[in-house]
């Protein structure tokens, strides 16, 4: 094979497994607002059993949301497997309901648009990076359970959507994020909250009485945002895949 061609290819290679990598990095593309970074040493608010948590964001591109990554950690660091014992995520997206309309605070809407199961899909899709540990709350608010400096370890959760089951979003629209997870029984999870205010604060429903309420920090009373990114389509995966494959239909040419 000529020298050249080897190093375009390697090379070719090594930037594709970069863009197709399942974690999200600082720097990433994204189609949000910006990014919702996860606070180190903020809460993780219950999402598991009867507890559902949203938070909003403005679509900055349209087309289908392909990825999305959200940070969690376990009650009490009390997990076998932090990515085994998510026996399913549920992501679901929502119109949103703007403050004012009915109540002072915007909110999803009672119906959604998009609804997503991982266990109805290819386990690979669904991976996990550890981050680094720090003292960070748990907070129940249908319960109203604090506990301050309750565990440590948390986890960036990966979530590749399966291409036909993508959910195609509009430039300039606001949507929230829902999300509620199964677990294995016993152990109770939580989305972590982010530094990164935008719009209004999520909200957790409370089923007795169907509503969604604002939460702010049980101990402070500031406002309190979720960690998540919503992501696009790789467009440059997809040039790079070009790529290879014009090159490998050269070298063969040159073969022949």
């Amino acid at each position: 094979m000529n020298a050249m061609v080897r190093v375009i290819i390697g090379s070719t290679l090594v930037i594709l497994c970069g863009t197709l990598q399942a974690d999200w990095m600082v720097g990433d593309v994204h189609k949000m607002h910006f990014p919702q970074l996860p606070d180190p040493v903020g809460w993780d608010i219950k999402v598991s059993q009867n507890n559902f948590v949203a938070d909003d964001f403005l679509c900055t591109q349209s087309g289908p949301i392909t990825d999305i990554h959200f940070w969690g950690s376990w009650r009490g660091d009390v997990f076998v497997d932090p990515l085994l014992d998510l026996q399913n995520i549920q992501l679901t997206i929502y119109p949103d309901v703007p403050a004012g309309v009915d109540l002072p605070y915007s909110h999803p809407e009672s119906f959604f648009l998009w609804q997503y199961q991982t266990s109805d899909h290819d386990p690979a899709l669904v991976s996990i990076r550890n981050e680094l540990p720090s003292p960070q709350g748990w907070y129940d608010p249908q319960q109203g359970l604090v506990l301050p400096g309750d565990h440590s370890e948390y986890f960036q959760y990966n979530v590749s959507i399966d291409p036909n089951a993508q959910f195609i979003q509009q430039e300039g629209t606001i949507y929230w994020l829902e999300i509620h997870v199964i677990t294995t029984e016993g152990l109770e999870f939580g989305w972590k909250t982010s530094l990164d205010a935008w719009n209004d604060d999520s909200v957790s429903f409370l089923p007795p009485a169907d509503l969604w309420e604002e939460l702010f920090d049980p101990l402070t009373g500031t406002s309190l945002q979720q960690a998540f990114v919503i992501v696009p389509e790789p467009g440059l995966a997809a040039l790079v895949l070009g790529f290879l494959a014009a090159g490998l239909v050269l070298l063969k040419r040159r073969l022949r």
